[in-house]
């Protein structure tokens, strides 16, 4: 018991580190949003960027980009295990090849077919915006190469133990981002915030490298794609492909279906909410991904299936603690955050209206995307991906007709709706699928303290909304916003000491002893 007390304690503590770290790299792409908004609001250049930008990557994703780690680190982890460190470093070299092929083969193509690309992403933006975002499109379309660099050393990184490194590379390329938009924006326009995107993902991979030589990674040139250890991560390659699809696929309907509304200015304001949205649960959900796998990869190939369920069950119930409030309060607040937050130069009041009513409905799926990311991490530790591949195509499917169906009637509203009704969906499968299967993760008092925190969330949100009724007219937007989060988070706090939830209590315990 001591040892399952101290295990959840040292999982807690690991959490909370990273969570900051996370944040502060999250907070300066928030400022890197906040001063792009400022500069093109949601006008045609703000269209075009937005359009452009989401091209690499999505391509990225469809092709490789879900599985650069979710392949590697069970492979990498088990020959760590079982054959030594020179062995994993071996693979990795030979793994860091194929996915440098890969990506090189990727950009080439999009350079190419660029025109063919914008207008399958956002065909009825204006043809000013699509016009530019061809060049831009060019202009950004390498990074695919960068981002599969990065992500090879994010997975080394992790499985030797260091998680924070990769928890802050995005700090290094929002920074790049904000000072151009800072220091240059006036100068080079938005074809040079094009080349700081593309300067940004290389910072990802450069500031990881030394670590990595460090660790025991070299890089070998050569062809080496048929080892067996290579055989072996790729033979997954098409299942765990289909199984990340579920968040990209809805970016590009989320896109498709933007593009016909507000004279396409609902692309912008859908991908300001998505991106505030990702900053928040995103912090939750990329230390399940980052801390956790690699713990659960290890724990599946030293055959303690009980502690990984631990495990599983103890880290998705912190997250639900934290997360649930979070998306309850931003549901509440939507338009109050955003007027204040991105209000500014070309972005208008009424830019603020359509980004604020997407993020509120995106805030449905924000717990389903946490509870998501610690299932599919389960199953791709213990590779086990049937499960999350047919979830996620039959969410990708669902995402469309209900995309198909509500969006002509709610606009941005029917579209993140969508998204959150799909992500709460394919989570409650991914759950049911895994407890089918002996899972067994949560007991009833699981459960229970699980309710509890969200009916603790609910009055959270009750709370901090009549405090901001309160306190709008008579107070400074500022003032009025702060005091309304602050007697929503004190509420929650009392509720939570009055009735803490054992891994609360298992860590207070820990302090009580050091």
């Amino acid at each position: 018991m001591k040892s399952t007390e101290n295990s959840v304690k040292k999982v807690t503590v690991t959490v909370i580190i990273m969570a900051l770290a996370t944040v502060c790299a999250k907070l300066l792409g928030l400022v890197r949003d906040v001063l792009s908004a400022a500069a093109y609001g949601t006008g045609t250049e703000a269209i075009a960027y937005e359009t452009a930008s989401r091209l690499p990557i999505m391509l990225f994703d469809f092709v490789i980009g879900g599985v650069v780690t979710a392949a590697f680190i069970p492979v990498f982890s088990e020959l760590l295990v079982s054959k030594g460190k020179d062995k994993a470093m071996k693979f990795a070299a030979d793994y860091f090849n194929m996915v440098f092929s890969v990506t090189l083969l990727i950009s080439v193509l999009g350079e190419i077919f660029a025109p063919a690309l914008v207008h399958l992403l956002a065909p009825d933006i204006p043809a000013e915006a699509a016009s530019l975002a061809v060049p831009l499109t060019r202009i950004m379309f390498p990074m695919v190469i960068f981002a599969g660099t990065a992500f090879c050393f994010v997975g080394v990184l992790q499985c030797m133990g260091h998680f924070r490194l990769p928890s802050i590379i995005s700090l290094f390329s929002n920074g790049a981002i904000v000072f151009y938009l800072l220091f240059l924006e006036e100068s080079f326009g938005v074809y040079g915030l094009a080349v700081s995107m593309l300067v940004g993902w290389g910072l990802q991979a450069a500031v990881q490298l030394p670590t990595a030589i460090k660790l025991g990674f070299r890089i070998k040139p050569g062809l080496r794609f048929f080892t067996p250890e290579v055989r072996g991560a790729a033979a997954s390659f098409v299942p765990l492909l289909m199984a990340s699809w579920l968040l990209p696929v809805i970016s590009v309907i989320n896109t498709r279906f933007a593009s016909g509304i507000e004279q396409g200015r609902a692309v912008t304001a859908v991908g300001y909410a998505n991106r505030f949205y990702i900053i928040i649960v995103g912090v939750f959900s990329f230390i399940a991904t980052n801390l956790l796998f690699p713990k659960l990869s290890r724990a599946s190939a030293g055959g303690d299936d009980k502690g990984a369920k631990r495990l599983t069950a103890s880290s998705m119930k912190l997250l639900l603690a934290v997360v649930l409030p979070v998306a309850a309060g931003c549901f509440v607040l939507a338009y109050p955050i955003i007027e204040l937050i991105f209000v500014n130069g070309d972005f208008t009041a009424d830019d603020a209206r359509l980004t604020a009513e997407a993020l509120k409905w995106f805030c449905l799926g924000m717990p389903a995307m946490a509870v998501n990311e610690v299932l599919q991490k389960l199953f791709f530790s213990r590779k086990q991906v049937r499960a999350p591949m047919i979830t996620s195509v039959i969410g990708c499917v669902l995402d469309l007709l209900l995309v198909y169906v509500l969006s002509d009637a709610f606009g941005v509203a029917g579209i993140a709706g969508a998204a959150g009704v799909t992500l709460t969906l394919c989570a409650a499968a991914n759950y049911i699928i895994d407890a089918q299967n002996g899972g067994g993760l949560f007991s009833a008092k699981d459960f229970f303290e699980m309710v509890k925190c969200a009916v603790f969330a609910v009055i959270c949100a009750i709370c901090a909304h009549f405090s901001y009724i309160f306190f709008a007219p008579i107070l400074p937007s500022v003032l009025s916003l702060a005091l309304s989060v602050l007697c929503g988070m004190l509420a929650y706090g009392l509720l939570v000491f009055l009735f803490p939830f054992a891994e609360l209590k298992a860590l207070l315990k820990g302090r009580e002893n050091e």
